[in-house]
């Protein structure tokens, strides 16, 4: 792709009049000559979150939503090996958030992260702000135990201080034996108020921090830069335009997923690689690469001398050979025989899927760490008090026992949602985000993660009641179109009434928001503003739930708090264990549902009332 015309660096004119002068001397002196262009593959992950296995991900193949297995870093690795053909000239990055988010994280504390990382070609890692999650001290042992060199420029930290001499604000590597300087940068206000560092710990101005490293580069006659950063999506946009002589960011924070994987049911922000301009109005490639290990990037630039002349690229997404599909009673059954080969096919024919053979030595690593891991998934962590049965739909029967108000258990995984965010006014899921019933009796973390197996998290979304009511509208519309009944929307905080016999727009009524104080609970108003907490599926406008994509296309409506979800309801089972409480049904009182009329049933007769 050729970029737009670009202005020649000022470097770059004083250099070519220096080359005219001398150019008899240097011949008679034998010096090199370095060849006038050059290609760079860069590789790239991001918020990897301690993600090592494989995770479950919901795909649309010939149509049928198909569970996949997604990710897992020996795979990655393995896709590594295979893209990097030529390693002389590839780099490889970490735009940081390397830990926190899985039991490879809470059992091993970033061993098991930094074998994986020590045995993979890493040539530099940002500082993510999880990695200040659990003190300078720990981030300090971490970085001793890392191969690869970690950079933030806006970061510094007082004499004497833990961390001293263990980061740099960049590193110099040599491609083809040109210098490419990469300089880290991470987010400030995100990392000083929701991580752990310490006082001595001191960050600055984001813009000025890296133009400075940026300057100190330019002065050493280092042209070709790249900005390593964890800042996010859209602030790193508006970055790039006020930073001059960067030619490549590959950024994090933000989880953010580029190219075009539309067809598979997964939502891109932007095309791969995203074309930003740069305060001197040079092209800047801008890249990331989702989050969990589930996407590699792959971005190939060429250079003419320190221009950046041309670009190409895709996101990767890293996936296993088996495939899964709902059965008619919506048992998971395994796809075999000539609807694999179609899957298989399909991957095949699409350079953004990759099935990748697993990297032998970072499987090797893993081997050491997973029969630890498969042991916790067995520790209790809870009691449930009663069977807590899971259907998606009002109205639908489990074993032989008809469920008038649907599901036991969705209301409750909405509660423990809700009580992660303190200022929520309630929280909307979906049902099909809930895979599996909790049975009375011990609670371990393999019934939290067979239950909640995506790599979700979780969003506050600010929104009106007028439009929390229309997003309600929309799923059940969707459930009712499509008979996508795991779109079917339940919630805590938050209850109404259902007749689905009525038009589209009407069938919701009777909406109350419970006060987070007293209890209580007083009509939902059109007017007022809510904050709403929703997975990051539905979010962004899956499974029908519109009004939430519209909500997070405006600035400042939306925010990730990067809360997985999963590790949120292992929080709320354990809380309730200590409580005395155990995990049980919620007060009728407090069910999401107040009455469920379905569609093929008009009457009075068809009315269930909950005993409010």
């Amino acid at each position: 792709m050729a970029p737009k015309r670009r202005k020649i660096k000022t470097r770059i004119v004083v250099r070519f009049f220096l080359l005219l002068a001398g150019a008899v001397v240097l011949s008679a002196l034998g010096c090199r000559s370095f060849p006038s262009e050059t290609k760079l593959k860069i590789l790239h992950l991001n918020d990897v979150h301690s993600f090592l296995a494989p995770q479950t991900a919901e795909l649309t193949f010939e149509g049928q939503s198909t569970i996949c297995e997604v990710g897992g870093m020996a795979r990655v690795a393995g896709l590594v090996d295979a893209l990097a053909v030529k390693p002389a000239q590839t780099l490889l990055l970490h735009a940081g958030d390397a830990v926190q988010g899985t039991l490879y994280f809470t059992l091993f504390d970033g061993r098991a992260d930094a074998g994986v990382m020590n045995v993979m070609p890493f040539d530099a890692m940002a500082l993510g702000n999880h990695e200040f999650d659990n003190r300078d001290s720990w981030l300090a042992g971490f970085i001793r135990s890392l191969k690869v060199p970690v950079v933030s420029a806006n970061i510094r930290v007082d004499p004497g201080h833990v961390l001293e001499h263990l980061f740099a604000p960049y590193v110099v590597k040599k491609i083809d034996g040109r210098p490419v300087g990469i300089i880290g940068m991470t987010i400030s206000e995100v990392t000083r108020r929701s991580s752990r560092p310490g006082p001595g710990v001191l960050f600055g101005d984001e813009v000025r921090y890296v133009q400075a490293a940026v300057d100190e580069l330019s002065a050493k006659g280092i042209g070709r830069i790249i900005l390593l950063s964890h800042y996010g999506y859209e602030n790193i946009l508006s970055l790039a335009g006020q930073v001059s002589d960067v030619d490549v960011i590959v950024d994090g924070h933000s989880h953010t997923l580029l190219g075009d994987l539309a067809p598979y049911g997964l939502a891109c922000d932007s095309p791969y690689p995203v074309i930003s301009e740069n305060k001197e109005g040079d092209p800047v490639c801008i890249v990331q690469a989702w989050s969990h290990g589930r996407v590699l990037g792959e971005l190939d630039v060429r250079f003419k001398g320190d221009r950046l002349a041309a670009w190409s690229g895709r996101s990767h997404l890293v996936l296993g050979d088996q495939f899964w599909r709902e059965g008619a009673t919506g048992e998971r059954q395994r796809v075999t025989g000539a609807e694999r080969e179609k899957i298989l096919d399909r991957i095949s024919r699409d350079d953004s899927l990759d099935i990748a053979p697993e990297n032998a030595a970072v499987a090797g690593v893993l081997d050491q760490f997973s029969r630890q891991v498969a042991e916790k998934g067995e520790t209790i962590i809870g009691t449930a008090r009663q069977d807590l049965a899971h259907v998606r739909v009002p109205g639908q029967v489990h074993g032989t026992k008809p469920m008038p108000l649907g599901s036991r258990l969705v209301p409750l995984v909405a509660q423990a949602f809700y009580e992660q965010v303190p200022h929520a006014d309630m929280c909307i899921q979906n049902a099909g985000g809930v895979r599996t019933g909790i049975q009375k009796g011990a609670i371990r973390y393999s019934t939290v993660y067979g239950m909640l197996p995506f790599s979700n998290t979780l969003f506050e979304i600010e929104m009106p009641g007028h439009r929390i009511r229309q997003v309600l509208e929309q799923a059940l519309e969707y459930v009712l179109k499509n008979d996508a009944k795991g779109a079917f929307p339940y919630a805590y905080g938050l209850r109404y009434d259902i007749d689905a016999r009525k038009p589209f727009g009407s069938r919701f009524s009777g909406l109350e928001v419970r006060e987070r104080v007293s209890g209580r609970y007083v009509p939902l108003e059109d007017e007022r503003s809510y904050v709403v907490v929703a997975n990051d599926f539905i979010a962004s406008g899956k499974d029908g739930y519109k009004g939430f994509g519209a909500a997070s296309q405006v600035p400042g409506k939306t925010v990730n708090t990067y809360l997985d979800y999963a590790r949120a309801f292992i929080t709320h089972v354990q809380a309730m264990d200590l409580s005395g409480k155990g995990l049980a049904e919620l007060p009728s009182r407090d069910h999401c549902i107040k009455s469920f009329i379905p569609p093929d049933k008009p009457g009075p007769s068809a009315l269930i009332m909950s005993a409010i």
